[in-house]
Parts: structure tokens; sequence; C-alpha cells
């Protein structure tokens, strides 16, 4: 909780000294979300754990497993980027917890 409230006021503080002000995303929309299950199960088999947005026309999606009752897992990272035709894969990785 504490490091929560630190980071928050880091961010502000940051932001205030450049001039910027910090923005909320929007969330992803259920069209969205559709479009880019569809890309992502194109390229793995693995359960979607999560769709994130990065910025406004970026998100990062995590795809594997979480072993019940462990803190372990592995699993792929989308990056994929709102291009005039559509979401494409720009980037791609593995993840091991």
């Amino acid at each position: 909780m504490m490091q929560t409230l630190w980071l928050s006021l880091l961010i502000a503080f940051a932001c205030s000294c450049s001039g910027q002000t910090p923005k909320a995303l929007a969330p992803i929309t259920k069209n969205e979300r559709a479009e880019i299950e569809v890309i992502i199960k194109r390229e793995t088999t693995e359960k979607i754990l999560s769709i994130e947005r990065e910025s406004p026309d970026t998100v990062k999606v995590s795809t594997g497993i979480i072993t019940p009752g462990k803190l372990e897992g592995k699993g792929q990272s989308f990056m994929l980027k709102r291009t005039k035709k559509g979401w494409e894969i720009k980037q791609r990785g593995l993840w091991v917890s």
C-alpha cells in the first residue's frame, strides 16, 4: 500500500516537473478484445491470461499457464500495435516465474 502511494507521488511529481499531466488510458473495448484474441489464437494455443493497454494504440498480451497454489508459471508475451490494417504483432517474447 505504502509503495503504491510513493510510486503515485513520484509519477505525479515527475509529470509536474515536465509539465505533463498523467492521462488515464481508455479501457479495452469488447471489439478490440475480440480482434486481439483472434490474432493471438492464431499464434498459440496457450490461454490468454491478460490484455493490458500500454498506450492508446498499443496493448500487451500475456498467455500461458500458472500453477494453481504456487507462484509459478510460464508463457508468452506479445506487444500489438493498432495500424490502419488493424492490430499487428510488433514484439514477442517468453516469460517464466
